[in-house]
């Protein structure tokens, strides 16, 4: 589809930012490789092992980081999510909470 000269100008006035944006994405992806720190994950009861194969592929990429795992009590696994306690929790679903993210289904 051709483009109009309004639709031209506007490419050519926002690539420069876009590619800015880009770029600032693949750096600092390919810095925090390189840069080590602590990844906590919280999980309720035998969860935490059925998850082995991802835990595993997050050291290999990871070498440098540090892997904790928490026990989360199932009556309420998500405050320590929000207040800081763990960075990520592998929960049972349906979990409906606006101020959560729900990532990838792991198994069923």
């Amino acid at each position: 589809m051709a483009r109009g000269h309004a639709g031209e100008r506007l490419h050519q006035t926002l690539r420069p930012a876009y590619q800015q944006i880009i770029n600032g994405i693949e750096e600092a992806s390919a810095t925090a490789l390189d840069v080590p720190g602590t990844l906590t994950l919280g999980s309720m009861g035998p969860e935490g092992w059925q998850i082995r194969e991802i835990v595993d592929w997050f050291r290999a990429r990871h070498p440098a980081a540090r892997f904790v795992h928490r026990e989360l009590n199932a009556v309420d696994p998500l405050t320590p999510l929000r207040s800081g306690e763990i960075d990520m929790a592998h929960l049972w679903l349906p979990v409906r909470e606006p101020d959560i993210t729900v990532g990838p289904i792991t198994h069923t």
